[in-house]
């Protein structure tokens, strides 16, 4: 799971040498938060992706059909939202149907409790929690796939931000992208990634493609 953000600024800019202050055109939302769920299998195999929005409700909005939409009050993965995700997503995968499969996951505690490690044996999952500050060294996504994913989304929104004729708040402010809009960058940008990268990520942690997924 990966916590972006509704602003995606570029971290660098030109400006003339002693300048003291540059300002960055945004929308504001640099620090107002969705959480995306990105699962993967060794064989390069990409599982649908999962926005979780801070919110009672899903919004009422057209979302594309390559991307899963949920709400939660604090817009993050919860015991709840990981039952949900092994059932609606987790247990749909085409590879491993019919036999054990290893899945690979950070020591968030929505993956540790008892309920989640149930529905995975039902589903012939056995797990392997990497240890904190060990996750850039032993996890596909953060070894190199969650970098490509998230300068992907930067890549749409930089666009969107200078080709766009924005829509402006009562301030004067650009208006912050809508959810189907997010959505559908994290859509984008999913899709976009190469099969062989994620077999490279996971080659990369010593993890074998007969039996390991993410």
């Amino acid at each position: 799971m990966r916590p972006l953000t509704f602003d995606f600024p570029t971290p660098t800019t030109i400006e003339k040498r002693g300048t003291h202050t540059i300002g960055i055109r945004t929308t504001g939302h640099e620090k107002k938060n969705f959480t995306v769920i990105l699962g993967c299998l060794a064989d390069g195999t990409k599982l649908p992706p999962v926005c979780i929005f801070k919110r009672k409700t899903i919004p009422r909005e057209n979302f594309p059909n390559n991307v899963i939409i949920r709400a939660n009050p604090k817009g993050w993965v919860n015991e709840a939202e990981m039952l949900w995700w092994i059932e609606n997503i987790w247990s749909r995968r085409a590879s491993f149907n019919n036999q054990n499969s290893l899945l690979i996951l950070d020591s968030c505690r929505a993956h540790l409790v008892d309920p989640v490690k149930h529905q995975l044996l039902i589903n012939n999952t056995n797990i392997a929690v990497i240890p904190g500050g060990l996750t850039s060294k032993l996890q596909p996504l953060d070894v190199s796939i969650n970098k490509s994913f998230k300068t992907r989304i930067r890549t749409l929104y930089n666009h969107w931000m200078i080709e766009t004729i924005h829509e402006l708040t009562p301030s004067g402010r650009i208006k912050r992208p809508s959810y189907s809009l997010l959505a559908e960058w994290v859509g984008v940008a999913w899709d976009s990634l190469e099969p062989s990268l994620i077999k490279r990520s996971f080659r990369c942690c010593g993890i074998s493609e007969n039996n390991s997924s993410v």
